[in-house]
């Protein structure tokens, strides 16, 4: 079957790139942006220009069963020039486009095949050129089981949604996640088994998970997109993390000697940052400086006051250890005594 390139125009394929039919003209930042890429540089003029910057191809589908091995070229261009962009695929002219930035090519014969950009119409054309490696089966498993957990409570009107799914075997470099399809969060970790997006608003949400893997031999300028992992959840309260005060390690509900030793070993030697800096802050003066490990010390070994906000709860006249709540820029983790 001969290779296709379907223009910028032609959107009715973006499935393949990932967002449904009717992705804008005016949208290009957000295909590049769903890559983790950095954003592709809009101009007010149509037709082509001097090309810049890298080729980027990414391998977007595998024996589609009409569009069969699919791949997304993305570049940039800078100033304007009215013959537009050739586009090659192993040395042949595929076509000439007229809109600039982002091309896909279907049909493509698995093998290494060579992609060329160049400026149409002028004697020493500007061009940009990668390789890549067509596949014909996905390199990797898609994540399974994408669910929403907790919201946690921002400063403002916001929640943090904890997001999670279940890995493979095989793992992609990393994930894209995607919100509503207005904004996408990247996470190089592609083990992590719990994804935090800050800043969602309350009310129903739709999401989308997809992997993408780096060509070993390509780099970051070729990648393999998986299929996307989607489902829907509804923020409605957000919870407080809760935690307690002098338990700047997070570990138990008994105050002790490790906890200072944690806290020091944070302010000074680069120790791991604690799971909830609220509650290593004991006279809750807005700050974790010394004289909260000290404060800790003088109450365990010295008879000082315990921490700031503890209370006396049954009236015996002894304040013990008191669970607080606080919002999530304060506190990234809560702590299990307390919940």
């Amino acid at each position: 079957m001969p290779l296709k390139l379907l223009l910028t125009a032609c959107l009715t394929l973006c499935p393949c790139l990932g967002y449904s039919a009717g992705l804008r003209r005016a949208g290009l930042e957000d295909a590049v942006g769903l890559v983790g890429l950095p954003p592709w540089r809009a101009r007010d003029q149509g037709g082509g220009g001097e090309v810049e910057g890298p080729l980027r191809v990414i391998q977007t589908a595998y024996r589609d069963p009409v569009n069969g091995n699919v791949t997304l070229l993305l570049w940039e261009e800078s100033a304007p020039n009215a013959g537009g962009v050739n586009i090659f695929v192993d040395g042949a002219l595929l076509g000439t486009l007229p809109t600039p930035g982002l091309a896909f090519v279907t049909d493509l014969e698995p093998g290494l095949r060579a992609f060329r950009v160049a400026e149409a119409g002028v004697p020493e054309p500007t061009f940009a050129e990668a390789a890549l490696e067509i596949l014909e089966k996905q390199p990797f498993d898609d994540p399974t089981d994408l669910r929403c957990g907790r919201s946690l409570k921002e400063d403002g009107d916001t929640c943090t949604l904890e997001v999670s799914w279940t890995n493979s075997a095989f793992l992609p470099s990393y994930y894209i996640l995607l919100l509503d399809e207005t904004r996408s969060e990247r996470t190089e970790d592609a083990e992590l088994e719990v994804f935090r997006l800050p800043e969602v608003s309350r009310g129903p949400h739709r999401l989308r998970v997809v992997g993408f893997l780096t060509s070993r031999a390509a780099g970051a300028n070729g990648l393999y997109r998986g299929s996307f992992v989607e489902t829907t959840c509804t923020v409605a309260d957000c919870e407080l993390n809760r935690f307690l005060r002098g338990s700047c390690d997070g570990l138990s509900q008994e105050l002790k000697l490790t906890s200072a030793i944690f806290a020091l070993s944070y302010l000074f030697l680069g120790g791991a940052t604690p799971p909830c800096i609220e509650a290593c802050d004991l006279d809750r003066n807005g700050a974790f400086v010394l004289s909260d490990p000290i404060y800790l010390l003088n109450y365990l070994f010295l008879g000082g006051p315990p921490p700031a906000g503890w209370i006396d709860s049954d009236g015996d006249g002894v304040v013990e250890p008191t669970c607080e709540s606080t919002t999530i820029e304060d506190c990234a983790d809560p702590h299990p005594a307390c919940n």
